[in-house]
């Protein structure tokens, strides 16, 4: 289905990633190459996600964590400015 449908060189934030449907929306976004941005709460859950799904699929990934998030949310929007898609929160 790539070749129908890519989101390479797009950026994709997904909320509650690490786990359930979000997980499952974070995992169809890095199928079709976009790279990953995962904030949640659980520090282990949340980085065993980011861990998985780049196993998978070979996409950047990264995680953020809601209390110290802010900070470095905002640089890795500024990093990827105008190539973000989507924010998804679950």
């Amino acid at each position: 289905m790539n070749h129908l449908f890519s989101l390479e060189q797009k950026v994709a934030i997904v909320t509650g990633g690490n786990g359930g449907i979000g997980k499952g929306i974070a995992r169809g976004f890095a199928s079709m190459g976009a790279d990953v941005a995962i904030v949640a709460r659980n520090s282990q859950k949340t980085e065993s996600a980011v861990n998985e799904i780049q196993q998978e699929f070979g996409v950047p990934l990264d995680c953020y964590l809601t209390s110290p998030m802010k900070k470095r949310f905002n640089r890795w929007l500024k990093k990827f400015a105008g190539s973000w898609v989507v924010s998804i929160s679950w």
